[in-house]
């Protein structure tokens, strides 16, 4: 009786296992790979070794189509077959297609040796197993260089052993400085002497005047569009010489108008054309250029507009 319960999602080791490699869990991890790639590879491990066959041995490959990797991977048929195509080119999982019907067989390469070397590191996989150290030499590298067994069995650094109890604990603590300790320190200097950025009062204005423009614009729309970047230095641009209600105003009136009924209007196009909308001019032209006084200050937002 199965232990697990499958439609609860509850796994269960003795419903059955998939036996890897060592040797092929090392170099899964170690290999430059893709998240969907490594799943892939998992899966695939699931549908050979996780099969015993007629004669009782584990399978080495098995035929999915793609429709079965999409689904197995919750992924797109295009993300799907990257995948794939990307770990058959690096000659981690080998692809046949030599039965009748043309669907394709696939398999772990278990050469590891024969994978693409620019996704794994063979000479440093192939020490790995000389990296862990026994029990016996990690005891061995605490122990200090030099210095005396005393009679209980500890060590004591030499120098002091030959002192006294009393006297060593009349020696002075003095602290060495160390070249960690000194770039410590000059850190902490530094981090001392930086001064938070000081923004203008115009600065804030403006700021507070574009997330004006972008709160009031998203509810319009109902939704953040792209080129959000693009957006923001044209509204930072219009907010030197428009208000908020402009913008809007200029927006809303071309998005009425029956050429961007049915397309993105971006504000970058709301700047190109709020000089013709709010003063039937361009907006180069909206000021005078000796000096620099507002030509419109008569008109809707004359009294608003710098």
């Amino acid at each position: 009786m199965p232990k697990g319960d499958r439609l609860r999602l509850k796994a269960d080791p003795e419903d059955g296992t998939t036996p890897i490699s060592n040797l092929l869990l090392e170099a899964v991890a170690m290999a430059k790979l893709s998240g969907l790639q490594t799943r892939a590879i998992l899966y695939l491990w699931r549908k050979t070794y996780g099969w015993v066959d007629d004669n009782g041995k584990r399978k080495k490959e098995c035929e999915i189509g793609l429709t079965e990797w999409i689904f197995a991977l919750d992924t797109s048929r295009s993300r799907a077959s990257d995948a794939l195509a990307g770990l058959t080119g690096k000659n981690i999982i080998i692809r046949n297609s030599d039965n009748q019907w043309g669907t394709y067989t696939y398999k772990i390469n278990t050469d590891i040796a024969k994978w693409d070397s620019g996704c794994l590191n063979h000479k440093a996989l192939s020490k790995l197993e000389q990296l862990p150290k026994t029990e016996q030499l990690l005891k061995q590298e605490q122990l200090p260089v030099s210095g005396t067994i005393a009679q209980n069995g500890t060590v004591a650094p030499s120098g002091i052993e030959q002192l006294p109890k009393t006297e060593q604990e009349q020696l002075p603590k003095t602290e060495h400085p160390t070249l960690y300790k000194e770039i410590l320190n000059k850190d902490k200097e530094k981090s001392d002497l930086k001064i938070a950025p000081v923004f203008s009062e115009e600065k804030l204005k403006r700021g507070m005047l574009v997330a004006d423009v972008f709160s009031r614009i998203d509810k319009i729309r109902g939704y953040r569009p792209p080129k959000r970047g693009a957006e923001n230095k044209s509204v930072l641009r219009m907010v030197k010489d428009y208000t908020p209600d402009q913008i809007i105003e200029t927006y809303q009136k071309m998005k009425s108008d029956v050429f961007w009924e049915n397309k993105e209007l971006f504000l970058m196009s709301v700047e190109s054309q709020i000089g013709a909308v709010i003063h039937g001019t361009n907006r180069k032209d909206n000021q005078d250029t000796e000096t620099g006084a507002d030509k419109y200050h008569k008109g809707k937002y004359g009294k608003l507009v710098q």
